[in-house]
């Protein structure tokens, strides 16, 4: 195997590890989603929704080359 490849099947191992820690934080977002039964949001409930769609918007824009990652 030359030096290409082997850093080629090592970029390939890592991005399937880093691919697989991404959906496993994605499931427990999507667990947490539905498990919140908030029917009177506080101030704080209200900020902090807001805060985390503003860094998931941030990675899909850079995901789906969006926003300011649009090309």
């Amino acid at each position: 195997m030359t030096r290409q490849q082997r850093r080629e099947a090592q970029a390939k191992k890592t991005y399937q590890a880093e691919m697989e820690k991404v959906k496993a934080m994605m499931a427990r977002i999507q667990s947490k989603i539905d498990a919140d039964n908030v029917d009177q949001p506080t101030q704080g409930q209200v900020g902090d929704a807001m805060h985390l769609s503003a860094q998931l918007k941030e990675v899909c824009d850079q995901m789906f080359n969006e926003g300011e990652y649009a090309a």
